[in-house]
């Protein structure tokens, strides 16, 4: 998993999403006094939510 600041993430934004994407490699978010985000694609979140259920 790849760590990226709020701020780099608004900068960047095309290259994490096509990265998370093409690369099926999820980032930490990190934020200022807000929780931390992280971000994965649809399918790697059903495939994970499927894996905790069981």
């Amino acid at each position: 998993m790849n760590s990226i600041s709020g701020t780099s993430f608004r900068k960047n934004l095309s290259s994490v999403l096509n990265t998370v994407e093409n690369d099926h490699v999820p980032y930490l978010i990190k934020r200022k006094n807000h929780k931390n985000i992280i971000l994965l694609t649809e399918e790697e979140y059903e495939s994970t939510k499927e894996t905790l259920y069981l």
